[in-house]
């Protein structure tokens, strides 16, 4: 029941993240591709449809691995199917989903982000007085470490979904002990 449980939210993250492609080719494409004087619209391709690129892979392995997925995070229990779902285990199923929720939202933009630093880097090279505004070069860079900080937090939900759940059961014992 509760791997069921898991699979069946991990598929649905994995129909999210297609969508979520969708929207990011309908909505950037076009408009990087066809307004600006680019020199090379293929890097603009490449840049634009790389992040969506990424999501439909995650997508597709993610809906390909949800039960090992979930069999990672529930171990083989003879009782599993017998057994009501407990609160726990629901949290462990919540925080391990909305992990990978964050690592297939930052790891495209990762990419996205390099691919765009490498086209300012490479436009500095080949035209030698190309003033780069620095403010936007500080934009990109912060928000670039926010997507290696999003990566690593939704590494730690997915992979220690378990240790946090005993945290908040800690704390909330703490808390009523406190209360009463």
């Amino acid at each position: 029941m509760k791997k069921e449980f898991a699979v069946t939210l991990f598929k649905v993250l994995s129909i999210y993240s297609f969508i979520e492609a969708l929207s990011i080719i309908a909505d950037k494409f076009p408009y990087q591709y066809w307004t600006g004087n680019y020199n090379d619209k293929l890097l603009v391709a490449i840049q634009t449809s790389a992040s969506a690129f990424l999501l439909v892979i995650f997508g597709i392995i993610i809906w390909w691995r949800s039960e090992a997925i979930a069999s990672s995070i529930f171990k083989s229990d003879k009782t599993d199917e017998l057994s009501a779902i407990t609160p726990s285990e629901i949290h462990v199923i919540a925080f391990s989903t909305l992990g990978l929720f964050f690592l297939c939202g930052s790891i495209p933009g990762i990419v996205k982000l390099i691919i765009f630093l490498y086209q300012i880097n490479a436009a500095g090279k080949g035209y030698p007085g190309l003033q780069i505004d620095p403010v936007l070069l500080a934009e990109k860079y912060g928000y670039l470490v926010f997507l290696i900080i999003q990566t690593v937090i939704g590494a730690w939900l997915l992979f220690g979904s378990s240790g946090i759940v005993k945290l908040i059961r800690a704390m909330r014992g703490k808390s009523y002990e406190v209360q009463k």
